[in-house]
């Protein structure tokens, strides 16, 4: 997504949907989260244009070629009621390439449009250190076994069937800022085959 004014030379990145603990719902008023909540994102600079200025290098093709969409879905965990129903889907990458870092999650069984979030190249990624954090379960409800989860500093949702911590590999950025030119890969190591950090 391209800034509409200033910030033409940027472009934000979707890498899926967050969660965090404790959201609250007032009187007459949406659902809100924490204000301790901290969600990050990947935004892309084409540095040699001014904010106003609008980038070649951040075109649909090019963004593509650094962050492709996925190919499909896999629908992860699913709650239906007579009320509301809730669908989890994770994203799969076009090649090993390419991480989904985080999932997408719907209100019906339609598998979400292709273009609602972007893999991310493995050269922009390190193998996440972080014990997954469990936000959210449904035990004591009945229905499917099911479990939100936070796996990585930048705050995205990742559901499991069950219980138990989702299975890793997790990653995260490498950096807070890196130049794409210089970490891009294609054809590299599996990370999730290295050795942990």
């Amino acid at each position: 997504q391209r800034g509409k004014l200033f910030g033409r030379n940027k472009y934000q990145v979707h890498l899926g949907h967050y969660v965090a603990q404790g959201a609250v719902k007032k009187f007459f008023s949406a659902i809100k989260p924490p204000n301790s909540m901290r969600g990050y994102s990947l935004e892309l600079t084409d540095l040699d244009k001014f904010s106003i200025s609008s980038s070649a290098n951040l075109d649909e093709s090019h963004v593509n070629y650094l962050a492709p969409y996925p190919v499909r879905f896999k629908v992860v965990w699913w709650q239906q009621s007579a009320a509301n129903s809730f669908y989890l889907w994770k994203p799969i990458p076009p090649s090993n390439d390419f991480v989904a870092l985080g999932m997408v999650g719907t209100a019906t069984n339609e598998e979400p449009p292709l273009d609602s979030v972007r893999c991310i190249n493995k050269g922009f990624l390190q193998k996440s250190t972080m014990q997954p954090i469990c936000v959210w379960d449904n035990k004591g409800t009945g229905g499917k076994k099911g479990s939100f989860w936070i796996v990585n500093k930048l705050g995205l949702l990742v559901a499991t069937e069950g219980h138990e911590a989702p299975e890793g590999p997790h990653y995260e950025l490498k950096k807070d800022k890196f130049v794409a030119g210089d970490v891009f890969t294609l054809g590299g190591a599996d990370l999730s085959k290295d050795k942990a950090q």
